[in-house]
């Protein structure tokens, strides 16, 4: 009975050792910044998010709004990739190159994944991560006047007691949103992603000079890896 409590004792102690929250995900090595897309401003580039974090947070929302249509405030929402999302494992991160007052409430725009299972193709409560992005100009390419994402899933299949580490293993993104403003006129650029096997962790957005409101000019993703050791499980739901 004595070996019987023993053993009983032993496999409680592995299982709370293994908690999900433990290692579901992990980030290999540092940051890495991506191409532009949009016009580079080397010398007014702001950094939000969180890609010198200890932790695995990464960017599923952007958000952005106008002032006197200069594209002047942006913000970006950041989930802990090793729990299931709640407020408290939430972060915004923001920068204002507006006025005093901000941006106007009516000419602010969001984009990404909300956490909800219908904002995605394949319906899971897996949260979905952004891996690249892209910018719409106006028509003398001067401020940005719409955003286009796109994201994949580490875990498309949620019953699984595992992730998939190598994000390449999925097909495609899950979907691509976009917003604009109405005189985007369909300028979109190029593409800033990520590559193999990473996700965005910030964003580098360019302005312009001169007095505020200062117009964005480009954005360029922050990358990071994901860790390929160890067996990876889920998050509690």
């Amino acid at each position: 009975m004595r070996n019987t409590s023993s053993y009983v004792y032993t496999l409680i102690g592995l299982m709370a050792f293994a908690t999900p929250s433990m290692a579901w995900v992990q980030f290999h090595g540092d940051a890495e910044a991506k191409r532009i897309s949009g016009v580079r401003n080397s010398d007014r580039v702001v950094t939000i998010g969180q890609p010198e974090s200890d932790d695995e947070f990464a960017l599923n929302k952007v958000t952005w709004g106008e002032r006197s249509d200069e594209p002047c405030w942006f913000q970006v929402r950041n989930t802990d990739m090793t729990r299931h999302p709640t407020a408290s494992d939430t972060r915004y991160d923001e920068v204002n190159r507006c006025e005093q007052s901000g941006p106007t409430e009516r000419s602010k725009r969001s984009v990404g994944y909300s956490g909800f299972p219908n904002d995605y193709t394949v319906a899971t409560q897996q949260p979905v991560y952004i891996t690249g992005l892209r910018v719409c100009m106006n028509n003398g390419r001067t401020r940005i006047k719409g955003i286009q994402v796109e994201g994949k899933q580490p875990n498309p299949n949620f019953d699984s007691a595992t992730i998939l580490v190598d994000l390449d293993a999925i097909e495609g993104v899950v979907n691509s949103p976009r917003r604009a403003q109405s005189n985007c006129n369909g300028n979109w650029g190029r593409w800033s992603r990520c590559g193999r096997n990473q996700v965005v962790v910030g964003l580098d957005i360019h302005f312009e000079g001169g007095l505020r409101p200062r117009s964005a000019t480009g954005i360029a993703a922050q990358c990071r890896k994901l860790a390929r050791e160890g067996a990876l499980t889920r998050p509690e739901p």
